[in-house]
Order: C-alpha cells, then sequence, then structure tokens
C-alpha cells in the first residue's frame, strides 16, 4: 500500500527512477497478496498447529533438524537482492552519464 503511493507520488512529480522503482515493488507484491487472500478464503480459520514458531519445542525441534537455515536464509536473501541492486546502480549509472553529457563535462 506505501510503496504504491510513493510510485504515485514519484510519478506525479516527474521522478521516473524512484517511480519506476517503487512501482515495481508495488507490482510485485500483487501475486502475494492474491495468494494471501485466497488461502484465507479456501483455509478454515482454526487454532495454531503445535508444530509452529508459537511452540517453543517446535522451534528447538526445527533448529536441530535444519542447522544451516539461518545461513542458507541469508543466502536466499542476499541472492535475491543483488539483481535489484545491480539494475539500479545500472539505472543511476545510465542517467549519472546521460547528465554528464549533457553538461559537457
Amino acid at each position: 500500500m506505501t510503496t504504491g503511493a510513493f510510485a504515485i507520488y514519484y510519478l506525479t512529480h516527474h521522478r521516473i527512477l524512484p517511480g519506476a522503482i517503487a512501482a515495481g515493488v508495488a507490482v510485485n507484491c500483487l501475486p502475494v497478496i492474491g495468494y494471501a487472500l485466497a488461502d484465507l478464503r479456501r483455509t478454515p480459520h482454526l487454532p495454531a498447529p503445535a508444530g509452529t514458531i508459537w511452540n517453543a519445542q517446535a522451534r528447538q525441534r526445527h533448529r536441530r533438524e535444519n542447522p544451516h537455515m539461518l545461513r542458507e536464509a541469508l543466502l536466499l536473501a542476499a541472492v535475491t537482492v543483488l539483481p535489484f541492486l545491480g539494475a539500479t546502480l545500472a539505472a543511476a549509472g545510465a542517467i549519472g552519464t546521460r547528465t554528464r553529457t549533457r553538461s559537457g563535462r
């Protein structure tokens, strides 16, 4: 919701790059929202099962069974962010090059 508002703000103020980034993030969130709403409609509302994060014994068992989960989660997060960061830096570099070329530097 907030990301969409930022996208609208930036685009109405002719700030194309931040507007495009914010719009991309907002559009990327739409499938997640759709799946969550569909799952809420489909699944009956039951109390949390015993094997969830709210159960201390289940958390400890999960940690024992998956000792490398934190490392793998951080790796996945980094690998997911790197293409976005690379595209952002490439776009910023292209805009900076175009601006310097126009100013005659």
